[in-house]
């Protein structure tokens, strides 16, 4: 048994962990400040602690004192700043929970003013690094806070060469979250574009990642050379672009010569990554306009469909059904439906059986996809798998010869009429074996949704005077056998059809036939008669 999705599925603040460990590692957080616990304003300015400081706890005044200075570094409250520094309690061991110092706050707020007071009179570390390994530079530049980068590159100590536990620099981190500007400045003093941070990811990937075009633009034209750069596990720009779903950076990439059949370390291509994240609109243009094959095999076998029916995207399965996509076996003997039975994608299940998929195939494992649903716990794709294996045509067995109400017929033509918009078998016409002169059994549904079996005699035989229906349905009630009434025979097969009224043209208008004219004239009106007061009102209005 295998498991295709592999790595935290939560997205953290990079690019999350995709599928056989592509897209980058860097799981560090910049931006602590949503989870920094946050107290009434009276709490944090210490104005309770004056009230009644004999009553707090000596633990609870620090953690006031923690959470002042916190705040005052974040908000540029340098008052606060300096009471806490006359106080003592301003000093690099106050930080949050990540491990950001006031410093860290003060830079990625933009509080150039505070930073300053921070590091040259209160005489803080700005070289102090987080626990993800950042430094208040690294701050600065995850959140475009331009001025306080300057001044920590130039004035502080901080190298811009500096990494975080990640390997990513201040020139990675602005390529990162779009930061044009920075990313410019950098770039101006010589940061290297060609230089990788962990795992071998450029800056190029990291704008193709976050989707910023204008710095993707920016990074095409000062390095051209890095469109098809691999990163350690074989993936370029373009396929980050495309994992997270970012198409107009895909359509620069490729119109500045990237190469979107190119193939990652494990097989992977970027019509793979796309039908795995559910990106459609990317498929696509993937395979209509960049002749991407929806059939690509990465290392073990697996193609598009794979991928899309293992993550639950069941509008891409069906697209790619329909466009060229199949339904083959990897080279652990899966299929597609195998996939989605191992992760309960219930949904592309049903699309793949509606497709005709074979629902009875076994892995090299043996598992049928029921099996491998019932493995993982997902009941209700195993119960619906069951009943699609358990499901035979429904024909019903020869009823026996009427004890039931019947339909008239009319004539053999209305034999010939589809049934539920689906046409009649020939043998509904001619039921009779040439091995046998006994009357075959043929069955149909009526317009009630039952099933009629018709006795078609031989030729040289008389035909029968009943049609029995069995109702496929036991609850539904029937006459008893007293109420019947006696039926026409069915008329043999050589009868002639050309002997029957012609057909009504339902096309053909109408003709209208004018009314008789009437015998009598139409009574009289009788003239109505105005008193006195009447014919003065009419003569007033009249004149």
């Amino acid at each position: 048994m295998r498991d295709r999705v592999t790595g935290p599925q939560a997205r953290a603040i990079f690019v999350p962990h995709t599928l056989r460990g592509h897209g980058l590692l860097h799981q560090a957080v910049y931006d602590s400040v949503a989870t920094l616990r946050t107290c009434d304003d009276t709490f944090l300015h210490g104005e309770l602690a004056t009230l009644c400081p004999v009553s707090i706890p000596r633990l609870t005044r620090r953690k006031m004192a923690l959470e002042r200075a916190l705040l005052a570094s974040k908000t540029g409250d340098e008052v606060a700043l300096q009471q806490l520094h006359l106080s003592g309690a301003l000093h690099d061991g106050v930080a949050d929970e990540f491990g950001a110092t006031c410093v860290h706050h003060a830079a990625r707020t933009g509080q150039l003013s505070s930073l300053k007071y921070l590091v040259q009179t209160a005489r803080l570390s700005s070289a102090k690094k987080a626990k993800n390994g950042a430094s208040p530079a690294h701050d600065a530049a995850a959140t475009g806070q331009l001025p306080c980068l300057q001044w920590l590159l130039k004035f502080s100590g901080c190298n811009v060469r500096d990494r975080d536990t990640s390997g990513a620099t201040v020139l990675h981190l602005a390529a990162r979250f779009g930061h044009l500007p920075v990313l410019q400045w950098l770039v101006t003093e010589g940061c290297d574009l060609q230089d990788t941070a962990g795992h071998g990811v450029t800056a190029l990937h990291f704008a193709a990642a976050n989707g910023d075009v204008e710095c993707l633009k920016y990074l095409l034209k000062q390095a051209p050379s890095l469109v098809n750069a691999p990163a350690d596990n074989g993936t370029t720009p373009v396929y980050f672009a495309i994992q997270e779903g970012h198409l107009s950076c895909a359509e620069h990439l490729v119109t500045g010569g990237a190469n979107v059949h190119h193939q990652a370390g494990d097989g992977m291509r970027p019509v793979h990554a796309a039908a795995q994240m559910g990106h459609l609109n990317i498929l696509i243009w993937l395979v209509n306009d960049q002749d991407a094959l929806p059939t690509e095999r990465d290392n073990d076998g697996a193609t598009p469909i794979h991928f899309a029916s293992s993550r639950g995207h069941a509008k891409v399965v069906s697209w790619l059904l329909l466009h060229g996509g199949k339904c083959e076996k990897d080279n652990l003997g899966g299929t597609p439906m195998h996939d989605a039975a191992e992760h309960g994608q219930l949904e592309c299940l049903k699309v793949l059986v509606e497709a005709g998929e074979d629902v009875h195939g076994q892995d090299h494992d043996g598992f049928t996809p029921a099996d491998l649903a019932e493995e993982c716990g997902h009941t209700v794709c195993a119960k619906y798998l069951r009943t699609v294996m358990k499901e035979k045509p429904r024909r019903l067995s020869a009823p026996s010869i009427a004890k039931q109400p019947q339909r008239r017929r009319e004539s053999m033509r209305e034999n010939t009429k589809p049934v539920h918009g689906e046409p009649v078998r020939a043998s509904a016409l001619v039921g009779v074996s040439e091995e046998n002169d006994s009357p075959e059994h043929v069955y149909q549904n009526d317009d009630n949704g039952e099933y009629e079996d018709v006795l078609v005699p031989p030729r040289d035989k008389p035909a029968p005077t009943q049609l029995v229906t069995a109702d496929v349905h036991s609850g539904r009630k029937k006459d008893s056998g007293e109420h019947q009434e006696p039926y026409p025979p069915i008329p043999p097969p050589d009868y002639d059809m050309d002997d029957q009224p012609p057909p009504v043209d339902r096309d053909a208008q109408p003709v209208f036939i004018p009314p008789p004219p009437p015998d009598k004239p139409p009574p009289a009106i009788p003239e109505r008669k105005y008193s006195e007061e009447e014919k003065k009102k009419q003569v007033g209005f009249a004149m």
